[in-house]
């Protein structure tokens, strides 16, 4: 005879400690992070290679450097939409691959115009990532580890984007700028060939879907090995909506327009300041006088300094909700800003450099962590995507700015005050964040719909 039992997924999943499957899961989400910043950032390192191929001017490299961030604004929203409709693993899987192939063309292209398609095209796939990730790492988090746990997923984003840097100091010498590309396109396409086997679907979104009962417990038994007594039942989800549609207008109803438009001002702030910092670093440091090797290093301390922002905000936020990110904000703007009054000390740049990527990163996938709470799981791919898409719309223009600038021969004392200007408004609407979710949660603590 079966069991007749029901069971609510979210208050399943809240009720579980930190368990193997969570571990397993937050490894196999960091290395798909991982492939994801190093193609992202790739194209900064190999700029200075590119330069010396086609004969151009450093300030004519900025639509090249815009190209991949033009491309996620259309590939956030469509593979957020894909992984709300269809799944969070098919996306995940999707994304990786297209910038894995394109990766590898990207080696072998030979003037301006393909290196624009090719890196727009891998912006389509790099845009299907982190929403996707984000949202599966929230549907199996518990609610009060669930920053840590989608942060700590994230974190595999900075250390990707510390590897340009380490393969070019390794190998740019000797071989030139083609062979970054080769190992950006490798690395994803072996990563989500293990993730074809290894990567588990979302359970909320099984039980959302209405998917077969078999998988449904499948799962909830991965998560939750004391349910394989369990030979029946009904799993569901107290608070799920159902199947529509998603609407955009579905992020503006009475209960999220607030939060969505906050949102959407903090995207475009801290990702316009995150790729002017990566995309014009290697180049104005090495017009600074230093070598490969000491360039690749200091640009590394951003995203060294990210990796422990992000941990240490990561269990802030949990605690303290949004008021963490406001207080990386505030310590970001000074930090951003005196970059370019340092000189060409290794020691005083790396030290800022290092404090601006530990407020940049903590405050990039803290947010992550903070948006993927905020939406419900039957939107919350699309409404992470959608914040990648429109913050990435804006920083399209951080690395045509910074372009501008430089051909404009404006020194480097005064660039890094560019980066710092979006900041300040970010800061603003960040507080204003911050006062919604207090209302909202009653509190500091960010408890997920």
């Amino acid at each position: 005879m079966k069991d007749s039992k029901v069971i609510d997924v979210g208050e399943l999943i809240d009720a579980q400690p930190l368990r193997p499957f969570h571990v397993y899961l937050a490894a196999i989400l960091f290395l798909f992070m991982i492939s994801d910043g190093y193609d992202l950032q790739v194209m900064g390192f190999a700029a200075p290679g590119v330069v010396k191929m086609l004969h151009i001017d450093r300030s004519a490299l900025g639509p090249v450097l815009s190209a991949s961030l033009f491309g996620m604004l259309f590939g956030a929203p469509l593979f957020g939409w894909i992984g709300d409709r269809f799944g969070r693993r098919p996306s995940l899987l999707g994304g990786l691959a297209t910038f894995g192939l394109v990766s590898l063309l990207t080696a072998a292209a030979h003037d301006r115009t393909e290196l624009l398609i090719l890196r727009f095209v891998t912006g389509l796939g790099l845009g299907g990532v982190p929403a996707n990730s984000v949202a599966l790492m929230a549907e199996y988090a518990p609610k009060r580890m669930r920053a840590t746990l989608i942060v700590i997923a994230q974190t595999g984003l900075t250390v990707g984007s510390i590897m340009p840097a380490v393969v070019s100091g390794a190998l740019e010498g000797a071989m030139g700028w083609r062979p970054l590309f080769v190992v950006g396109g490798l690395a994803p396409l072996i990563i989500a060939a293990v993730g074809l086997f290894a990567l588990p679907e979302s359970l909320k979104f099984l039980v959302a879907r209405g998917a077969p009962q078999e998988r449904q417990w499948r799962m909830a038994r991965r998560l939750d090995p004391s349910l394989r007594a369990e030979t029946g039942g009904s799993l569901v989800l107290s608070q799920s909506t159902g199947v529509k549609r998603f609407q955009l207008a579905r992020l503006f109803g009475a209960d999220l327009v607030g939060f969505t438009a906050m949102i959407w001002i903090v995207y475009i702030a801290f990702l316009s300041a995150n790729y002017f910092m990566h995309g014009w670093i290697p180049i104005l440091f090495r017009d600074e006088g230093l070598s490969i090797r000491r360039t690749a290093f200091t640009a590394s301390m951003f995203d060294v300094g990210g990796i422990v922002g992000a941990l240490i905000a990561s269990r802030l936020v949990d605690r303290f909700g949004v008021a963490t990110i406001v207080g990386l904000f505030l310590v970001a703007i000074p930090a951003v800003s005196v970059i370019g009054l340092i000189g060409p000390s290794v020691t005083l740049l790396s030290t800022a450099i290092f404090i601006s990527g530990f407020c940049l990163v903590g405050i990039t996938l803290s947010m992550a962590a903070v948006t993927g709470v905020v939406y419900p799981t039957e939107i919350r791919a699309n409404g992470l995507g959608w914040a990648n898409g429109i913050g990435r719309f804006a920083s399209i223009l951080s690395p045509l700015v910074g372009g501008w600038l430089i051909g404009m021969k404006l020194p480097i004392s005064q660039l890094f005050l560019v980066p710092a200007a979006p900041m300040v408004v970010g800061a603003f609407a960040c507080f204003q964040l911050m006062r919604l979710c207090l209302r909202r949660y009653r509190g500091p603590r960010l408890f997920a719909q």
